[in-house]
């Protein structure tokens, strides 16, 4: 099921969780988990397709939040004395 735009990182975050949760059950148990299941080569291969897709993530996000740009309703950004006042300068709005 595909996620839905205001929730793709909220349950994407979840997902990878459980990932994490899982690897590190078959860390603990001889590489089977809960069930005595194996991972399949499919399963094997994708994990190890999320460690090119992590790395990548991790730099883009990085990059992504370090400079990100907050703007208001009206599109203007919000300066340190926008945030001091809270009101958006071009419609006077609660930001």
């Amino acid at each position: 099921m595909a996620n839905m735009k205001y929730c793709k990182f909220r349950n994407t975050l979840n997902n990878l969780k459980d990932c994490i949760d899982d690897i590190n059950e078959r860390l603990d148990n001889l590489s089977l988990d809960s069930n005595g299941n194996e991972l399949s080569l499919d399963e094997f291969n994708a994990m190890e397709e999320m460690i090119d897709v992590a790395l990548a993530y991790k730099k883009i996000a990085y990059y992504f939040t370090i400079n990100q740009i907050e703007l208001t309703c009206c599109g203007d950004e919000i300066s340190k004395e926008v945030r001091d006042i809270g009101i958006c300068p071009t419609c006077l709005e609660h930001i």
